[in-house]
């Protein structure tokens, strides 16, 4: 839908079908992820242009998806970061950055911890670690974060 009707309609539909899903209800802000991911692509990968279709209703998922696809398909990370978030002015962008830099290292925790040390502004660690915490500590067992 983001392609033949763009993001406005997209999230309009979204809006509506949400009073009548619970389903919906109980994904969309994990939808709104792919709705991202889609518009960067629609915009060749133009940030600013496809944060510009920002709609927070979802809890910034849609800023979230097109960050961490950005980051994601980026050839030199570290040079995006340092200015990504000043660019976009958005509250969300830090928290997109560390869903960016686990989906770039494919999920390794330390390259991500890096990229995150990398990054000039200590809550976007704070976010990646709200990231790893809730999905993947659970999971392994880290000997340092230093």
């Amino acid at each position: 839908m983001v392609n033949s009707k763009g993001p406005e309609e997209t999230f309009k539909k979204m809006k509506s079908d949400l009073l009548n899903s619970q389903i919906l209800k109980s994904t969309c802000h994990s939808l709104t992820y792919i709705v991202g991911n889609a518009v960067l692509e629609k915009y060749n990968y133009d940030v600013k242009k496809a944060i510009s279709h920002t709609d927070l209703l979802y809890g910034g998922g849609y800023i979230h998806g097109v960050i961490e696809y950005f980051l994601k398909n980026s050839k030199y990370p570290e040079k995006e970061i340092a200015t990504l978030c000043d660019q976009i002015k958005n509250l969300y962008c830090p928290h997109g950055l560390g869903h960016g830099f686990m989906l770039y290292n494919k999920y390794k925790v330390e390259p991500s911890l890096n990229l995150c040390k990398k990054s000039r502004l200590s809550v976007k660690t704070s976010t990646l670690l709200e990231y790893l915490w809730k999905y993947w500590i659970p999971k392994i067992q880290i000997t340092s974060l230093s």
